[in-house]
């Protein structure tokens, strides 16, 4: 079906299926299958373009979200699993990036039963499938609390892999290989956590986390980057009780992992906790036996790069191990 602008989903009735009409360009189409269920709006989208360069996908509830194919964006509410499917025999998809919900998504991204596909899934967003690309895959987790597992055997050539969330699990059992294309590829795993936290009543409690764990698991990579950051910024209530209790943790562990790099590999922890706890007296106290004002904080920050078990790290180029 073609059409020279992007429309929403409808319900066809008679045929059970969610016919979208799209795109821009005579040369690109979505096809429906029909529907498993027998009602509301299921159906799977398959994204087909004579010239697919860069693909991005984000989740904005279990079943609702948008794809954007070349700049080009169609959003879509209550749909089954969603396909990209470049048209053969053009060129792959170079770009991939995966973006999960607003909330607190826990998103896998494992091999799919199609050869040269991998696919994402939550509880939290629909199931994507999507061809490996041959130039960069990004999967961030979006706003909430993060965790993204990868999974299985991820074969990925001369890919520059790109993992942000507040944690990130390199599962027990996986093999993660950006090796063999034009060049080795990367893998960049980036936890990262900040909070502020809300005064009630003068008094802040607050506390993040951020952790990279990769568990009986092999990397191979041109470079290879675990990094984990917990920023703790709570804002000064500046009233005439002043209260803080921070905690901040970050931790990057390899543990029974293999880790092989033609270039640097890089293990980095950080916590961080920055505060100012201000108690403002009360201009009108007049109680000599009473406290005009209070401030205290207790505050609790660690950070740790941790190498353990059989672990095997090699390194053509710099190994920083840093906390």
């Amino acid at each position: 079906v073609f059409h020279r602008e992007a429309r929403p989903f409808e319900w066809d009735s008679a045929r059970k299926c969610c016919c979208l009409l799209l795109i821009s360009r005579p040369t690109a189409r979505i096809a429906t299958r029909p529907s498993s269920g027998g009602g509301g709006i299921f159906s799977v989208p398959s994204a087909s373009m004579r010239s697919m360069s860069r693909s991005s996908a984000s989740a904005s509830g279990p079943s609702s979200g948008s794809v954007t194919v070349d700049g080009i964006t169609v959003a879509y509410p209550g749909l089954e699993p969603i396909t990209i499917t470049p048209p053969s025999p053009t060129p792959p998809v170079a770009d991939v990036t995966i973006t999960g919900s607003s909330g607190d998504d826990a998103i896998t991204v494992a091999p799919d039963t199609t050869p040269g596909y991998l696919i994402a899934t939550a509880p939290t967003m629909e199931s994507i499938s999507f061809p490996i690309p041959t130039a960069s895959l990004t999967v961030t987790g979006g706003d909430g609390d993060d965790t993204i597992t990868l999974a299985g055997t991820l074969i990925l050539p001369g890919v520059a892999l790109l993992v942000q969330a507040e944690h990130i699990v390199v599962g027990s059992g996986a093999t993660v290989d950006t090796t063999g294309g034009s060049g080795d590829g990367s893998v960049t795993l980036q936890a990262a956590n900040t909070q502020t936290g809300t005064a009630i009543l003068g008094v802040i409690a607050v506390s993040g986390s951020a952790d990279v764990t990769i568990t009986s698991a092999a990397v191979r990579s041109g470079t290879v980057s675990a990094t984990a950051t917990s920023t703790v910024t709570p804002a000064d209530p500046s009233s005439e009780v002043a209260g803080l209790t921070a905690s901040s943790s970050a931790n990057v562990a390899a543990t029974d992992a293999n880790i092989d790099a033609s270039g640097d590999v890089t293990l980095r922890a950080e916590s961080i906790v920055t505060s100012i706890m201000s108690a403002i007296g009360f201009s009108g106290h007049t109680d000599g036996g009473a406290d005009a004002a209070v401030s205290g904080s207790t505050v609790d920050s660690t950070a740790t790069s941790h190498i353990s078990g059989a672990s095997s790290i090699t390194a053509a180029g710099a190994l920083p191990v840093l906390a």
